[in-house]
């Protein structure tokens, strides 16, 4: 393998060697500009002859980020994610990532570029002319976008590493979310009883639904002499294409059973709908959508969160939206005791880790009473152990009965003076077996 070293100046030499043709056939040579000694130099050269030969350098390209971030959304992204998500990756990359990175050569990117972008964005990122930066949440989804269109670049030998992999993602506060009591929640479902979204709110507390899944849901998608409801696609609002239909976020279907309020209200509902149906007759446009318009066209995601909002604020509660519900579902699963994995299920979480997070917050709250039970526990064990006459284990692995003759005397060693040790275990098990009476 060809290559070369010359000097540039002081302390600063070219190295040179060309590295395997690319699938037209053309040969490119790779350049890089080593400072140090000349044994420097020449070290540098030896390992980037290595690394053409296990074929792990990228060919030498003029590509900018930016042009590449949109050859990665148009003809990568485009066709793996949903409609949605694809209009999120292009806000992100036209607003965020091509404004602040997209001058840069792609094979000059370095992490510390990265990390200064996202330092700015911090303290100086909002679009809306507002002052201030962005979350660290925020910008954790911008590295995301970025981190995952490096990693295609890294694939298709445009770059030796991934730079995004290198920065450290900033460190925010975590937001607390809100769940509601079992009484604020009774007084959402009384306030909205009157209403049309009485129905939505009971669905969404009872069965941990999003907002899409809950908007998607179709009447062939419930088995109500079953008592099942299959959730098997959401609801999403696109820029171009106004609400569409998509697969529920973890990509699986899933099937709930329903508590029995929630099977009578729906078929009361489904008769309310049919009513509907009559009075407008061709107006109405069948969707077969549970939860629609007056007119039957589906029920825009905006417009049902505006309603929600308004009715939780007659309600006299927090401001709140409908994922609110979702997370309310979680909690109340928790603090009866439903298990995690049971629970992950039922919310359609991609794994149970997820679930568990819900868990771990309403944990401290069921310490008290993990604690008192813990105690009943133990005490009843105690005095089961008394009453059916068993030998309770002291020191060394000798028994003591309470029904022995010889339970009161002495033992030989109390009696010699020299049973002081004896004696501590002795009162020490008195102490603990009155404290289980």
């Amino acid at each position: 393998m060809k290559g070369f070293v010359r000097a540039r100046g002081p302390g600063r030499w070219q190295l040179g060697i060309e590295a395997r043709p690319d699938s037209t056939g053309r040969r490119h040579r790779i350049w890089r500009t080593v400072r140090g000694t000349k044994r420097d130099a020449y070290a540098e050269l030896a390992r980037l002859r290595c690394a053409v030969d296990a074929d792990e350098l990228a060919f030498s390209t003029k590509t900018t980020l930016g042009a590449f971030l949109v050859r990665w959304r148009d003809d990568f992204a485009r066709g793996r994610v949903s409609i949605g998500t694809f209009e999120k990756y292009d806000e992100i990359i036209i607003k965020h990532l091509i404004p602040k990175l997209g001058h840069f050569m792609l094979s000059k990117l370095r992490p510390e570029h990265i990390q200064s972008a996202y330092t700015r964005w911090l303290s100086e990122g909002r679009l809306d002319g507002l002052p201030g930066g962005l979350s660290a949440s925020t910008v954790a989804k911008y590295h995301a976008v970025l981190r995952e269109a490096l990693q295609s670049a890294l694939k298709w030998r445009l770059i030796v590493s991934n730079p995004a992999s290198l920065v450290d993602l900033p460190r925010g506060k975590r937001r607390a979310r809100h769940a509601l009591s079992e009484i604020e929640a009774a007084k959402l479902l009384e306030s909205s009883l009157q209403s049309r979204m009485h129905l939505p709110i009971l669905v969404l507390l009872t069965c941990g639904l999003r907002r899409g899944e809950l908007l998607a849901l179709r009447w062939q998608d419930l088995e109500l002499d079953r008592g099942i409801m299959i959730v098997r696609r959401g609801m999403i609002k696109t820029r171009t294409a106004g609400v569409a239909f998509k697969e529920p976020k973890n990509g699986k279907a899933r099937a709930l059973a329903l508590p029995g309020l929630v099977v009578d209200s729906l078929r009361a509902h489904k008769k309310t709908q049919e009513g509907e149906r009559r009075v407008l007759g061709a107006a109405y446009v069948d969707h077969d959508l549970v939860f629609a318009s007056f007119d039957g066209k589906p029920w825009k995601p905006d417009s049902f969160t505006q309603l929600f909002r308004r009715t939780a604020k007659y309600a006299k509660l927090p401001n709140m939206g409908p994922h609110t519900l979702r997370r309310t579902a979680a909690t109340f699963m928790a603090r009866q005791g439903v298990n995690p994995k049971v629970a992950s299920e039922r919310l359609g979480h991609s794994t149970v880790r997820l679930t568990l997070d819900v868990y771990s917050e309403v944990a401290p709250d069921m310490q008290e009473d993990a604690a008192s039970k813990m105690d009943q526990t133990i005490r009843s064990g105690m005095r089961m152990l008394r009453e059916n006459g068993g030998r309770m284990v002291a020191e060394g692995g000798k028994g003591t009965s309470r029904g022995s003759d010889d339970s009161d005397k002495p033992s030989q060693n109390e009696a010699s003076g020299g049973g002081r040790e004896r004696s501590r275990t002795s009162d020490l098990y008195s102490v603990n077996v009155a404290l289980y009476r």
